[in-house]
């Protein structure tokens, strides 16, 4: 884990930086020890399966850099205003190369292998690449130069320096000035390229042909030898005369329209119903000297309650029927030529409907749809009944009358109402007769073989020539050739001094205010770099302008604002 005060840790951006570099060598050194998986596509290229196995082998000079085996132009992209070649160590972060993860085919351009797409590809510091500029001069793309091959993203994947063993950077205040602080930085290995004269084709011996020599001689031959041709004889002909059919007997069919009846029927106008009627109660005469009437109950009666209601009733059923004429096709089911019916008027044809270029004589299946009128009938809306209402009592000394029988209703049927209409139906289907039509003769004069071809055979002699061909005069023969040893030059890379941690002074949070990093920013603007935004606010534009300025001045480059380039820029770190 990387280790910082926390009192201590330099600005946002700053501690991006050493994070990121930090968990590179971490994981780079965890593979140390492990041997590397390398995969190698049909031309010798290599791919690792990590990125840190990628990085080790760079670093400790055992990678086999990619090679490119297409050519392809430069193509700019939008916004690009140009292109300029160089090493791929020229450009910034990229002094030790480049292990990026290989991809296919893309953007009109080939990819690596299909064997190490997905890997990570180890590229040479001195590998020629396109370098891709903006209107401001910036670098926005990098390709492979040879072929204009894509990289997994614009700008690929940088080997970060390592040393063998991690040391991490630790952040801490100097021991004298409360505004100065420090970072263990480390110093990676540095490699020289060595070349050695190595065998690359051992001495052989060649075995070379001798021809055979030749010699012409003459003799006679047979070109084409004797033969039989077989000459056409013509055939002869004579004028016959033939009386032939131009128009066979046939059948016309002729349809009879169907024949129609009018046919009378009983249909239901109103149904049968029921009605109350109210019989009033009978009274009787009584003498009763105290109460002339008593208390009873009268039922009133009240009247059933009706209503009109229209109804839509059927009084025609619907039927299909064919009908003659082509006027009817447009409400036909079905359409058939004559020939289709047979003389009872059945249909006897095929299943496929006629088509436009039919005769015009032709039947339709036509339906007629069912006949309904609108009646209006009265139904009933609130039967009759009685309520009952309370009589008193009448009190006196004389006769009174009271029920012999009381009130009472009875149901009366009422019946159903009916009403005779008339419909037209098919008596008679319609029905096909058929008119024999005769034969039409006609006298023809025509040719006729009267001897047949046939061939003649005639001789034909044989042909000679007299050519001249090579022979051999001496048979081919081998001699032996000695082909001596082929040897190449090649360049590898040494470590030249191991990795070392070096303690400088940085900018952190305690001195690195906006307003220092405003002055820094305009000091490298001054200087000729581009920081980006005067803002006070440490970007990576910022940090590019400055790792720019310290690779032009030979000053350290360590991924953080040290006091040597602050210093350098004419800035005080105080």
């Amino acid at each position: 884990m990387l280790n910082m005060n926390k009192s201590n840790v330099a600005a946002s951006g700053l501690r991006s930086t050493a994070l990121s570099a930090a968990l590179i060598a971490v994981s780079m050194t965890a593979v140390t020890t492990a041997q590397a998986r390398v995969i190698k596509d049909g031309h010798g290229n290599e791919g690792y399966t990590t990125a840190a196995e990628c990085d080790e082998a760079v670093l400790n000079g055992t990678a086999d850099f990619y090679e490119s085996f297409t050519f392809k132009p430069p193509l700019k992209r939008a916004g690009e205003v140009g292109h300029e070649v160089m090493d791929l160590g020229e450009v910034a972060g990229y002094e030790n190369g480049a292990c990026d993860r290989g991809v296919g085919k893309r953007m009109e351009r080939d990819g690596v292998g299909a064997k190490i797409i997905g890997t990570y590809v180890p590229f040479s510091p001195d590998m020629k690449v396109n370098a891709y500029k903006n209107a401001s001069g910036e670098i926005v793309r990098l390709m492979m130069q040879q072929c204009d091959n894509n990289f997994s993203a614009n700008m690929p994947r940088p080997v970060a320096s390592a040393a063998p063993a991690y040391v991490a950077p630790v952040i801490t205040q100097g021991p004298t000035v409360a505004s100065d602080c420090f970072v263990d930085i480390v110093v990676p290995a540095k490699f020289e390229t060595k070349t050695e004269k190595v065998l690359k084709v051992p001495a052989t011996k060649r075995y070379e042909v001798v021809p055979a020599t030749y010699k012409t001689v003459t003799e006679k031959v047979v070109v084409q030898p004797e033969s039989v041709r077989q000459i056409p004889v013509a055939p002869t002909y004579k004028t016959v005369t033939d009386r032939v059919v131009v128009k066979p007997a046939t059948v016309r069919r002729v349809p009879v329209a169907p024949v129609f009846k009018t046919v009378t029927e009983k249909v239901l106008v109103k149904p049968e119903s029921t009605r109350l009627r109210v019989i009033p109660a009978t009274y009787k005469t009584v003498e009763n000297r105290a109460i002339s009437k008593e208390a009873s109950k009268r039922l009133v009666p009240y009247p059933a309650q009706y209503e009109s209601v229209t109804e839509r009733v059927q009084v025609a059923e619907g039927y299909k029927t064919w009908k003659r004429g082509r006027a009817w096709i447009s409400q036909a089911l079905d359409v058939r030529p004559m020939s289709d019916f047979n003389s009872d008027g059945e249909l006897v044809g095929g299943s496929s409907s006629i088509v436009s270029k039919a005769d015009d004589d032709v039947m339709c299946l036509v339906e007629v749809p069912p006949k309904f009128e609108t009646i209006t009938v009265l139904k009933l809306k609130t039967p009759a009944g009685v309520r009952e209402e309370d009589v008193p009592a009448q009190y006196c000394d004389c006769t009174k009358q009271v029920v012999d029988q009381p009130a009472r209703t009875e149901t009366i049927k009422i019946p159903a109402e009916y009403r005779t209409v008339q419909r037209v139906v098919v008596e008679k289907p319609g029905d096909m007769n058929e008119v024999p039509v005769e034969a039409v003769y006609e006298t023809v004069t025509r040719t006729v073989v009267d001897k047949a071809a046939s061939y003649r055979e005639e001789k034909i002699p044989a042909v000679y020539e007299t050519l001249s061909r090579r022979v051999i005069d001496q048979q081919g023969s081998t001699r032996v050739i000695d082909i001596p040893a082929v040897y190449e030059t090649l360049s590898y890379r040494v470590k030249a001094s191991d990795a070392s941690t070096e303690r400088r002074q940085i900018l952190c949070e305690t001195n690195a205010t906006p307003e220092k990093i405003r002055e820094i920013q305009n000091a490298l603007k001054k200087a000729g770099f581009d920081p980006g935004a005067i803002d006070g606010t440490l970007r990576g534009q910022t940090m590019r302008a400055v790792n720019n300025y310290q690779r032009s001045k030979g000053l350290p480059e360590d991924g953080y604002l040290n006091i040597e380039t602050v210093k350098s820029l004419g800035v005080s770190a105080q």
